[in-house]
């Protein structure tokens, strides 16, 4: 769940211990900006050292709280690994929604270069996972918006 920013490591321990890192403005001050400008190509020594300090009180503070498993500490725990491939069968309102969208004018933008392609497969995957992804029809108040039995799944 962390990605890149501090700020989301502050995010995860204030909804699991609200307060132990402080506030967001002082975490920030305190250390996600100090780690920051010390990670720069162009930061001084002054702020490598600080930077540093900072990630090391901050990495003591929360190695209490914070358990980093390694693959290969965990891999002989795990059962081998099993793949099952499903093949679901659209319903007929899928398959209709998909050869309408493959006859489309959207779909010949795409093939003559003028349309992205990614947005028309991100429209196909919509219609095979459920037809109401299909931002296209307003039915969401509709008494069968998101019935499971207009999935193939």
């Amino acid at each position: 769940p962390i990605q890149n920013r501090l700020s989301e490591l502050w995010s995860l321990f204030d909804f699991v211990f609200p307060g132990k890192l402080g506030t967001l403005p002082v975490f920030q001050a305190q250390f996600a900006v100090p780690i920051q400008i010390g990670g720069y190509t162009n930061a001084s020594n002054q702020q490598v050292t600080t930077a540093f300090r900072c990630a090391v009180t901050l990495k003591d503070l929360i190695a209490p709280y914070l358990l980093r498993r390694m693959k290969c500490d965990v891999d002989v725990k795990l059962p081998a690994k099993t793949e099952q491939v499903l093949f679901c069968p659209m319903t007929s309102e899928q398959r209709e929604a998909y050869r309408a969208y493959l006859a489309s004018r959207e779909v010949e933008e795409i093939l003559d270069g003028s349309r992205e392609a990614l947005g028309g497969i991100d429209v196909l995957r919509k219609i095979v996972n459920h037809p109401d992804l299909l931002e296209r029809r307003a039915q969401a108040a509709s008494a069968e918006y998101g019935d499971p039995s207009r999935s193939g799944k």
